[in-house]
């Protein structure tokens, strides 16, 4: 089982009441104009007065931190948030932290330390969890070619606790590549997914554990920082990772940064290349697994329908994927709609080897250097996306987008209830499962000043009925509506 480039195909391709019925009405039908726009793939803009939901609860560790919330990953009722500048084990060392929900209330469960942690390794710039496995990148830490070569730690859950079961790195794959293998800038670890799939010759529910590891310094064909992704996947037994191959793109360039944003979903997998072409307007690659024999096959490059210079498409990537159809989201915090880099994500829904733009989403309120689409999350028929800066002094906020019918739209927006305006850059990081969403906020007041949270937002799917959504998801997707 390995990675394949099978084809080179290019694609161009969102708990308060109700309000008045005249307000209903007015809305209901921006909702019905909105989507009209959307399914021809204009960006989303509706009138800034999107409800505010704020949090559940506020979350955070009894250690010292510095930038918690620069990652964050959820898994049922466990939680999982970095902070890559954490000096518990080194100056800049980093740290991550294990929370599990207990009722309506996240208990800290332990502190993730890796071995041979040292100062400057970062650990914790990025993390996912999937069922009882975690992994954490830490792209400064030595690897396996020298300081800044990168790693990323895989975490088994034994109980109650946490056992550090590997410590992945880079390798040289390309045969006959001299600019190949492990080197000192490559930061395998800046990103990480880890996911699940069941084999299509499956006779005993056994489940193929994934982790794919971005590596968007990495030298290869004569190309610096053309950067890199590499696959692992949990053999049989469940005693040892196995490295499955290295993915990049099929024609790599300087300074691309290939693997800048990595996620996984059963068998589709998504690869953000914030740099792509020489206008930086950036692109996402997607790789499914078919077949009985596991291989991976590149199916398709994502490239937004009206790309213009440094839009950084790739900047964030997510997918969530069920019955043979996948929804990609794409951040790009480059675009210029609303003023030079409010951000934009486009959505990308398809299977087979065909994924068309479904649509370009922007805040309904945004302005220029917002960021919108820092971060990304899709679930199901929610969306979280993030835009750390916005406000005169990047507050933040992250927006809900949910589906209606046969496209999305934005149903809500997320703020902290104890936002002080002093830039608490609250949207750093998104993560949903259901219908509970987490936000990171790098700068909000912890445990110690202004170290980070995270902050839980609860029953979001019954919030947007709630507020006058109740009419969405009527409409069921299918490989022939996409």
């Amino acid at each position: 089982m390995k990675y394949t480039n099978h084809n080179h195909a290019t694609t161009d391709l969102m708990k308060t009441a109700s309000r008045s019925q005249a307000q209903d009405t007015i809305r209901r039908f921006l909702h019905l104009v909105l989507a009209t726009v959307l399914v021809i793939a204009a960006p989303m803009i509706v009138a800034a007065t999107t409800p505010v939901i704020t949090e559940s609860e506020k979350v955070f560790p009894v250690d010292v931190t510095e930038k918690f919330g620069t990652s964050v990953a959820v898994w049922g009722d466990t939680a999982v948030v970095g902070d890559p500048l954490n000096d518990l084990d080194g100056n800049n060392a980093g740290a991550a932290w294990v929370f599990v929900r207990s009722g309506t209330i996240w208990i800290e469960q332990t502190r993730l330390i890796p071995s041979g942690a040292s100062p400057n390794d970062k650990f914790g710039t990025s993390v996912d969890i999937y069922d009882d496995y975690i992994v954490v990148g830490s792209p400064y830490a030595p690897g396996a070619g020298g300081v800044g070569s990168g790693s990323a730690f895989v975490f088994r859950r034994d109980g109650s606790n946490w056992i550090e079961e590997t410590e992945l790195v880079g390798a040289a794959t390309v045969l006959g590549d001299p600019w190949d293998g492990p080197s000192y800038g490559d930061r395998f670890g800046h990103s990480v997914a880890i996911n699940g799939d069941i084999p299509a010759d499956a006779t005993n529910g056994e489940i193929w554990h994934n982790i794919i590891v971005g590596s968007p310094g990495d030298n290869h064909s004569q190309s610096l920082s053309a950067g890199s992704a590499y696959g692992f996947q949990l053999n049989a037994d469940g005693s040892a990772w196995i490295p499955m191959g290295k993915l990049y793109s099929n024609s790599p360039n300087l300074y691309e940064a290939f693997g800048a944003s990595v996620d996984l979903d059963g068998d589709h997998m998504i690869i953000g290349v914030t740099k792509d072409g020489a206008s930086d307007s950036g692109a996402a690659f997607i790789w499914v697994r078919r077949g009985i024999d596991g291989n991976w096959n590149m199916e398709a490059r994502l490239t937004a329908g009206d790309p213009q210079v440094n839009d950084y498409l790739g900047t964030s990537v997510a997918v969530h994927a069920a019955g043979g159809i996948a929804t990609f989201v794409v951040g790009a915090t480059g675009v210029d709609d609303l003023g030079s880099g409010s951000g934009a994500a486009y959505v990308f829904r398809g299977s087979a080897s065909t994924f068309p733009q479904l649509l370009k989403l922007v805040a309904s309120d945004g302005a220029a250097s917002d960021r919108f689409g820092s971060s990304v999350a899709v679930n199901n028929d929610l969306m979280l996306i993030g835009a750390p800066n916005v406000g005169a002094m990047n507050d933040g906020a992250v927006y809900v987008i949910s589906r209606q019918g046969y496209t999305w739209a934005e149903s809500h927006r997320l703020n902290a209830s104890d936002d002080t305006g002093l830039g608490e850059l609250f949207g750093t990081s998104v993560a949903v499962t259901g219908g509970l969403g987490l936000v990171g906020t790098t700068e909000a007041h912890g445990s110690v000043s202004y170290g980070g949270a995270v902050y839980e937002f609860d029953d979001l799917m019954e919030n947007i009925f709630i507020d006058g959504f109740e009419g969405g998801n009527t409409d069921a997707w299918s490989a022939t509506s996409p």
